[in-house]
């Protein structure tokens, strides 16, 4: 999935509170480096990425602000 597309897949995916469609999008050896509420955390594969995930967004979320920096090896 080019970065683009896995940008607007997430934003979605955190607007509507339903994680599950990045389970697909996400490569088994994704790797998730970022701070998240709480802490900074790490996380390798898709299912661990969208658990993470989920414990931190839970339900619909109104994005304030989206910038997301696009790069060929994913999203920022």
């Amino acid at each position: 999935m080019k970065p683009s597309a896995f940008a607007d897949l997430l934003r979605d995916c955190l607007a509507s509170g339903e994680l599950a469609p990045l389970a697909e999008a996400y490569a088994q050896q994704a790797v998730l480096d970022a701070s998240l509420p709480g802490a900074r955390r790490k996380h390798v594969g898709a299912l661990s990425i969208v658990g993470a995930l989920g414990e931190c967004f839970r339900g619909p979320g109104r994005l304030v602000e989206w910038t997301p920096s696009r790069y060929p090896e994913g999203v920022a």
